[in-house]
């Protein structure tokens, strides 16, 4: 997969292959926290829309990115196409690099010397009192909320296994990715 330039709305987005998260046991805001495979696929249409912000969006109250604050401090692109491959859920996530360049220039920079960046799922998670051999929640359901960019922070699904953007199918660093589009 390449990145490309698409637009939406009217404005030129980089179009960035992404892996969201990856089935396992990751150290989420409520513990320790098992995402099955049917879980993740299940969840995987009620991402398309959702917005993707630099940092989760705690600081300004409900933690939910679904605010006209957020959008405007936060909010730097969209998911669209997301599935689940085996054993991740990947996206496009399509990015305004103007917004990139303004919310924090950091990811634009990152993104222009073509590394990966980590990233968070900001999510509802649900359970039924069930846990893992190893305590950990095992969800039965997803609420998909947003995909935080952390440029400078680990995600509970970090980098090193194998979710964030600028990610293959395989979910890791894929040279063919490159270059990525300018701006001009």
């Amino acid at each position: 997969m390449k990145i490309e330039k698409k637009l939406l709305e009217g404005r030129e987005h980089w179009v960035v292959p992404t892996v969201l998260i990856r089935v396992g046991e990751w150290a989420g805001s409520q513990g320790p926290t098992y995402y099955s495979p049917e879980v993740l696929e299940e969840s995987a249409p009620f991402w398309n829309g959702k917005p993707i912000v630099v940092y989760h969006p705690k600081m300004y109250g409900s933690g939910l990115a679904g605010d006209p604050e957020i959008f405007n401090k936060q909010k730097v692109g969209t998911i669209f196409a997301a599935n689940f491959d085996g054993d991740k859920l990947r996206c496009e996530s399509w990015l305004d690099p103007e917004r990139l360049e303004w919310v924090d220039s950091r990811v634009y920079d990152t993104l222009q010397k073509r590394q990966p960046i980590g990233v968070s799922t900001g999510l509802t998670g649900f359970s039924e009192g069930k846990k893992t051999i190893d305590d950990a929640i095992m969800l039965t359901g997803i609420l998909p909320d947003h995909l935080a960019i952390l440029p400078d922070q680990k995600g509970a699904c970090p980098l090193s296994a194998g979710a964030g953007l600028l990610l293959n199918v395989g979910g890791c660093f894929d040279e063919t990715l490159l270059p990525l589009p300018s701006t001009a």
